[in-house]
C-alpha cells in the first residue's frame, strides 16, 4: 500500500473517531487544493461552513512523518 494511500485510510479512521463526515467544520482530507500544476498533497482541514480549508497542524516533512502525526492524534 503506497503512503498517499495509508495516510487517506488514517485520516477516514481520524474523522470516524472524531465524529466528523464531509463537509463539517473540522474534517480533515488529504488533497492538492492549490491548482498550480505541481501535484503535492497535504492535510486540509475544513474550516468554515463555506468549504474553506486551511493547512492542518498534521502535515509532516515527509509523508512518513504525516502518517506518524496522524497516527498519534
Amino acid at each position: 500500500m503506497t503512503d498517499k494511500r495509508k495516510i487517506e485510510k488514517a485520516l477516514a479512521a481520524l474523522n470516524v473517531r472524531r465524529g466528523f463526515a464531509y463537509p463539517d467544520k473540522g474534517y480533515s482530507y488529504f488533497a492538492d487544493v492549490r491548482g498550480d500544476g505541481v501535484y503535492k498533497p497535504r492535510v486540509y482541514v475544513i474550516v468554515n461552513a463555506s468549504g474553506g480549508v486551511s493547512d492542518s497542524f498534521l502535515n509532516g516533512t515527509t509523508r512518513a512523518d504525516t502518517l506518524a502525526k496522524i497516527l498519534a492524534a
